[in-house]
């Protein structure tokens, strides 16, 4: 009788579970209309490829505690970060990213000591 009880009971979980899990149609936008090319050409040229820096571009404000952490990282490597600047998008990305570097940096000069 358990038996039974328990598959009846994961029967109507798994049925409840699988059909609230319903994707909501979202109507199609292309690339161009998400995000169109500088100038508001409609074909990547030669000159819209100069005047954009990346195909994501860094914010235009960095928030202070992101732009002192990056301010030092550029002073020490002597050029702008790119990557680094993407990633002040999110501060809580930037600094997670930062520290998970450092962690790396950390365990492979302690795995090197040993060798």
């Amino acid at each position: 009788m358990k038996i039974i009880f328990s598959t009846v009971v994961l029967s109507v979980l798994a049925w409840s579970f699988l059909t609230s899990c319903k994707t909501i149609d979202k109507p199609f936008r292309s690339a161009q209309e998400l995000e169109p090319l500088p100038g508001g050409g409609s074909k990547w040229t030669f000159e819209v490829d100069v005047t954009s820096r990346s195909l994501v571009n860094p914010p235009e404000s960095i928030p202070w505690f992101s732009g002192i952490l990056l301010g030092n990282a550029e002073k020490k490597f002597g050029k702008e970060l790119l990557p680094g600047r993407i990633l002040t998008w999110s501060t809580d990305l930037g600094i997670g990213s930062g520290v998970l570097e450092m962690y790396i940096e950390k365990g492979a000069e302690k795995i090197l000591e040993l060798v």
